[in-house]
């Protein structure tokens, strides 16, 4: 299923998400001297792993991140709250509900575990007025330049820690102290930048502190996974995925990202049977189109009860069904709505109202679109549970029961 997330990487090898992003960070003093503020090389809360060594499945990843600061814009942020709010299980200050590696943490039900190597501040060469009127390939060269010096003035750092994916660094997240072109993107780093042990950059996320722009290039950087809005007026999946999150509200990954990691064990119906689900748990429903194994609808069960869900109106408890289609996602994602088969999301969520707001944009989350008691999906109902060439799917969930232990039971019938 992740090959055309493949073709996806390849064709953005130069992605930028025209995300602007504000700084959820709060002011404090601190010393933009840029050898007196590095945490990265000392032993940190970071590496007590979130209890990963309990679980074996647990997949531990080390990740760099660096901090710039400019002479027009000093960086006001002490490195200390940047590591805390990078790696510090059950920190949050209020504004952000969360902090990253409780986010990765929760959202992957204990199965990825990022620490953070925090670096900083580097002194960019030039104004951040500058990079505010070049393009985004000067400011690459600049997250270049701040991996350079990241190497060379920590020599004691343990570059063997640092995690690989496919021979190259698999995360670099670099956070510029203000916006500038570049910023709010994930950007194919290659050959300009080089570790002590000759391994090569791949992506590199760029976002100043805004939690759901660091959350959401991280989304692209280490899964590889598209971009789910819509720039043409409609919601994409709203509030109901990071790699959306109309308004910046901080979804999580849908229930299939969440499949394709390992994260959440797929149930895989070929016939008529009736399946209970734990709330935001580790199980969902799949169901594959037979003759386009592209195509298929995840069943997941969610509730409000996680911070990542708290926010969501009507993620009070439901199931949600989402439609996902990769025959030709190419980078696009969400990009195409006409509900056609030959224009829709690449992953829709099913609204249980039937009012296709998303599609519309009319809002990016209202209590009408999570499934509950008396809705049913069928190819009959609107939304249908046809394939997006018209043809039937055969797939009807109906008699959906909120059970008392955070679980919803619904029955699926397939013809």
């Amino acid at each position: 299923m992740k090959t055309f997330l493949g073709y996806f990487l390849a064709i953005a090898t130069l992605l930028v998400c025209s995300c602007s992003l504000e700084n959820d960070a709060p002011d404090t003093d601190t010393d933009t001297d840029t050898d007196s503020a590095t945490v990265g090389d000392t032993d940190t809360d970071a590496d007590s792993d979130s209890d990963s060594d309990s679980d074996p499945l647990a997949e531990t990843v080390h990740s760099i991140v660096i901090l710039i600061d400019f002479d027009d814009a000093p960086g006001d942020v002490a490195v200390e709250w940047v590591d805390d709010f990078f790696n510090t299980p059950g920190w949050t200050d209020g504004e952000n509900l969360i902090n990253v590696k409780d986010y990765w943490w929760e959202v992957s039900r204990h199965r990825f575990n990022l620490v953070s190597h925090i670096f900083g501040y580097y002194r960019a060469s030039q104004s951040a007025s500058y990079y505010q009127n070049e393009s985004w390939e000067v400011s690459v060269e600049l997250f270049g330049q701040a991996f350079d010096w990241v190497v060379a003035h920590h020599p004691d750092f343990d570059w063997d820690q640092i995690s690989l994916r496919d021979g190259l660094i698999r995360g670099v997240t670099c956070v510029p102290s203000t916006n500038i072109a570049g910023s709010g993107g994930t950007h194919w780093i290659g050959d300009r930048i080089v570790d002590p042990n000759g391994h090569h950059g791949g992506s590199l996320a760029a976002n100043t502190l805004s939690l759901f722009g660091i959350l959401h290039e991280q989304g692209h950087m280490l899964f590889e996974w598209p971009d789910l809005y819509n720039i043409h007026g409609s919601s994409g999946t709203g509030r109901y995925d990071i790699m959306s999150s109309n308004t910046y509200w901080i979804g999580v990954p849908n229930a299939f990202y969440t499949i394709e990691e390992g994260w959440v064990n797929p149930i895989d119906v070929t016939g008529s049977t009736t399946v209970v689900l734990d709330e935001n748990g580790a199980q969902a429903v799949r169901y594959i189109n037979t003759n386009n194994p592209e195509e298929l609808f995840v069943i997941e069960a969610r509730n409000n009860a996680h911070k990542t869900t708290a926010r969501i109106p009507s993620a009070d408890r439901g199931l949600y069904i989402w439609h996902v289609d990769g025959s030709d996602v190419g980078w696009n994602g969400n990009y195409d709505v006409d509900l056609s088969a030959g224009e829709h999301y690449y992953i829709s969520l099913e609204q249980a109202d039937g009012r296709y707001d998303l599609e519309h944009g009319a809002n990016a989350a209202d209590e009408g679109d999570a499934y509950g008691p008396g809705d049913i999906f069928s190819e009959n109902a609107v939304p249908d549970s046809n394939w997006w060439n018209g043809s039937s799917s055969g797939f009807q969930v109906d008699q959906i029961q909120l059970l008392q232990n955070d679980q919803i039971s619904f029955r699926v019938t397939v013809d």
